[in-house]
């Protein structure tokens, strides 16, 4: 039987398990990353507008590439480094990339419920809870050892497991929500709202593949590399099919544009088709669908329009080309 907790087992569990398996989804991580840039040069380049909600996608994308650095600065250095500081860091911000992947969910969420009060303010506060573990499971005490690198003493593993349950508690809050909405809070249902919903269910179901391992292991604590082997995954894997929904809706450009609101009073229903012929000759073509209660607009930071529509269809913007519009 292993004795986890010998020394030699520890250092070859590091060699082995912990140093591979770094840069293994690194390297994953990276790929993704480099093929995706151009996702960001479309808003540099003012092709694509920018709304407040990608402000999480930019936050979740760059904070999990930070933490891959300096979790490869942590095992790869050979010189002395603070290692108390930088394995603290590290911490910090995988579980933060982890928050910043489940609010991306959240929001979407809460653009299919019309961003009604009774929706938003209940998971803004679950949000905070969650960042509050954040910031309780993150201290992490280790060391510089000369010839060996930084060594971790000790973590709060109560902590590191309080956060990674929650988060996928709250994940299946959200998708429980958004599967309500559109069973039983909308009278039609759009190609788009069908989107944001499979998008959902795909990202709960692949973090919860990588999340239950991840939280037994930690939860089992057979030594403090094991511990921990399998955060990284988890974290590189709720990151990349978050960005990757995101990046879906954002590009989510049907032939007909539709329009969408929900309701908590008696709905306004409005169906219409405009034609607009511009003076370059392009010949545009939108038929609307919109279920609105006006007393939604006061809480919304943007327009009802652009709030809900599956695609920014800008007629000053949008060239001949119909792949100009998002």
């Amino acid at each position: 039987m292993v004795n986890w907790s010998d020394p030699a087992e520890i250092q070859a569990d590091y060699v082995i398990a912990f140093t591979k398996n770094c840069h293994v989804f690194a390297g994953i991580y990276f790929w993704e990353y480099c093929t995706t840039l151009d996702f960001e040069w479309s808003f540099i380049t003012r092709k694509r507008r920018f709304r407040w909600p990608m402000i999480f996608y930019f936050l979740a994308r760059y904070m999990l590439l930070i933490t891959i650095i300096g979790q490869l600065v942590a095992i790869d250095v050979t010189t002395e480094v603070n290692c108390n500081t930088l394995y603290t860091f590290n911490a910090a911000a995988a579980l933060a990339s982890v928050g910043l992947a489940s609010i991306n969910l959240a929001v979407r969420t809460m653009v299919l419920w019309g961003y009604q009060r009774i929706i938003v303010i209940p998971l803004i506060i679950g949000i905070c809870g969650y960042w509050s573990l954040v910031i309780f499971g993150s201290p992490v005490s280790a060391h510089w050892v000369e010839g060996q690198g930084c060594v971790v003493e000790t973590v709060r593993p109560n902590g590191v497991v309080a956060a990674f349950i929650y988060s996928m508690s709250f994940d299946f809050v959200v998708l429980a929500l958004a599967a309500g909405k559109m069973l039983f809070g909308i009278d039609k249902r759009t190609a788009l709202m069908n989107l944001m919903f499979k998008d959902g269910l795909i990202y709960f179901l692949i973090v919860a593949v990588a999340n239950i391992p991840a939280t037994t292991m930690t939860i089992i604590n057979l030594n403090p590399i094991m511990r921990t082997v399998l955060v990284l995954p988890l974290v590189v894997a709720s990151t990349i099919v978050s960005c990757r929904a995101v990046r879906r809706l954002s590009s989510y450009n049907p032939n007909k544009v539709e329009v969408f609101m929900s309701q908590s009073k008696p709905p306004t229903s409005l169906n219409a088709t405009y034609n607009v012929t511009r003076p370059d000759g392009v010949h545009v073509q939108m038929e609307t669908f919109a279920v609105a209660d006006a007393s939604q607009d006061k809480f919304s930071p943007i327009s009802p329009i652009d709030k809900y529509s599956s695609s920014d269809v800008d007629l000053e913007e949008q060239k001949s080309d119909p792949s100009h519009a998002l």
